[in-house]
């Protein structure tokens, strides 16, 4: 590659600089004030350039190339996680499964196919509720938790693409009008985020004779879901 060379006021290819003083009519001179370093530095600098354009101009290849391998990293692991055992918890993966188990993770997970916590891959960090969020929830009862939490499932439901089931009607019978609904703005946030399998914990955890109930529904969209 050619080099490039600070020559009086100009910037020359270094092959070039014999010919330049006879084809170019003379610019200002240098000032007389700039020290030799100086214009050593400007020297090294211009010296630069080109490197400093190629790199440049490579930018977007790069980015083609990581974008490539990133893909091809993404194959690999679903190909690595086809040929895992599907665990109890991974059923219904990624929306319907149980957080992932912190073991597996690890590599220490000695529960196989029985473990009840969910093996595959997760890109998304599960959103929690806070100590007053949580404590929000407790102190609802059964038809205003629901009427709070409806319209959060269906917006999960619905991003998800989940096949029609049973699980909204019964929802929504018990739950109260949406007038009767809590509505806290940092509350509503934090449940925008949560999946649908962190959403309907919240009912199952504090409600569990209509989380029984519940569970079928939930049974049965992770047997119409594909892998």
């Amino acid at each position: 590659m050619a080099t490039l060379r600070l020559f009086r006021t100009f910037i020359d290819q270094e092959e070039d600089i014999a010919d330049a003083a006879a084809r170019r009519a003379r610019s200002l001179p240098p000032a007389s004030h700039k020290s030799a370093s100086n214009l050593e530095e400007e020297s090294e600098y211009v010296a630069t350039l080109l490197a400093r354009s190629a790199e440049t101009f490579q930018a977007p290849e790069l980015e083609a190339v990581e974008a490539v391998e990133a893909m091809l990293e993404a194959e690999e692991l679903q190909e690595d996680e086809a040929l895992q055992p599907l665990t109890l918890g991974s059923r219904g993966h990624p929306v319907l499964c149980r957080r992932a188990c912190v073991w597996f993770a690890k590599g220490e997970c000695s529960l196989g196919a029985t473990c009840p916590y969910c093996h595959l891959h997760h890109e998304h960090v599960v959103v929690s509720l806070d100590k007053r969020q949580r404590r929000l929830l407790q102190d609802m009862d059964l038809s205003t938790l629901l009427a709070t939490l409806l319209p959060h499932i269906r917006t999960a439901i619905a991003a998800a693409d989940l096949p029609p089931n049973s699980l909204l009607a019964t929802l929504s019978a018990h739950a109260a009008a949406p007038l009767a609904a809590v509505h806290d703005r940092t509350l509503d946030r934090r449940l925008h985020r949560m999946p649908l399998s962190a959403l309907l914990s919240c009912i199952t955890s504090r409600h569990r004779d209509f989380g029984v109930l519940l569970q079928e529904h939930v049974d049965d969209l992770r047997r119409e879901m594909p892998r």
